[in-house]
């Protein structure tokens, strides 16, 4: 359950939903980082070990398959978003959650999109060509996650 002073107020008639931003450096074939924004600085630098802004880790499991885990757990994935920031145009510009299960089924608890700990998002990225790719090394991600807070019942 995610424990945390978020800010007090979101215009949205859904109970409880926050809104969490990973911010990943990717590296097309090599392991993304995770990073963090220094207003100081006005750059991304990597983030801390035990990660930043809700987001613990994201790891490449394979071609366009990226897992995000989160630092608190959470009902319910709300929606998502994904935005690509680069030199050129994206290399795999559409996206999607991966679920374990059929998510229209009733009780399908691991088809929420939280995975089964209710921490880990699935995201799969594909080419305009709807083929399984990672981005390119000299593309950042800004994956807009909006969840909803297993307290708020």
């Amino acid at each position: 359950m995610a424990n945390r002073w978020f800010n007090q107020f979101l215009t949205t008639p859904a109970k409880g939903i926050v809104i969490v931003k990973a911010q990943i450096a990717f590296a097309a074939t090599a392991a993304p980082t995770l990073v963090a924004w220094n207003p100081s600085t006005r750059t991304y630098a990597a983030a801390p070990t035990g990660g930043t802004h809700g987001v613990t880790s994201v790891a490449r499991n394979g071609v366009g398959d990226y897992t995000i885990v989160l630092q608190d757990t959470y009902q319910r994935l709300a929606g998502f978003f994904v935005s690509f920031i680069g030199s050129a145009n994206a290399v795999a510009p559409l996206f999607q959650v991966k679920v374990a299960s059929n998510p229209n089924l009733t009780a399908s608890l691991v088809a929420q999109g939280l995975g089964t700990t209710a921490k880990t998002i699935n995201l799969l990225l594909f080419s305009a060509a709807t083929t399984a790719a990672d981005p390119a090394a000299t593309e950042l991600g800004i994956v807009t996650l909006h969840l909803q807070n297993s307290a708020a019942f």
